[in-house]
């Protein structure tokens, strides 16, 4: 074994002693509702109650999103897309955000269909310390009228900031 062992470090799998590091969560925001929504339409649009307003506490952070969104689609053929979308100090430009394309679908292939679905996207927005940056979720459908958190069923986002 090499180097040292102390309340800083962590025995490596090569059998070293490394110094610990990686992000510190800096704070958490979250915004959920059971609230139901209902959508028939194939824009874009704001899913009541899933807003989450921020002001990261350092600058250059990364802001992890966490979106879960439970949802009820009664007939076959129609389909779901959601995303979540940000805003940077009240500019009035909104950006889809995530790696691998802004939204995901659901589509039904039967009837009656209930389902869950969560996403983690990693942002890395670009913002000075103060300025407060808000996250929202948006769905929009074809096929007809959807439900989110039907029944009492919960969605919302949960938002949190890590710095180096």
């Amino acid at each position: 074994t090499t180097g040292t062992a102390g309340t800083g470090t962590y025995l490596r799998g090569d059998n070293s002693w490394q110094a610990a590091g990686g992000g510190k969560c800096e704070k958490v925001w979250s915004d959920y509702t059971s609230s139901n929504f209902s959508i028939n339409n194939g824009s874009w649009t704001d899913i009541t109650g899933q807003s989450c307003t921020i002001t990261p506490v350092k600058a250059g952070s990364t802001i992890v999103v966490w979106m879960d969104q439970q949802h009820y689609i009664p007939e076959p053929s129609r389909s779901l897309n959601m995303q979540v979308v940000r805003e940077i100090n009240s500019s009035g430009t909104w950006n889809a955000i995530g790696q691998s394309g802004p939204s995901y679908e659901y589509s039904s292939q039967t009837d009656r269909m209930r389902g869950r679905g969560m996403r983690c996207i990693v942002d890395e927005p670009s913002y000075t310390v103060g300025q407060s940056i808000i996250y929202k979720a948006q769905a929009r459908t074809s096929g007809g009228n959807i439900q989110i958190n039907q029944d009492g069923m919960t969605g919302g986002l949960c938002i949190m900031e890590v710095s180096d």
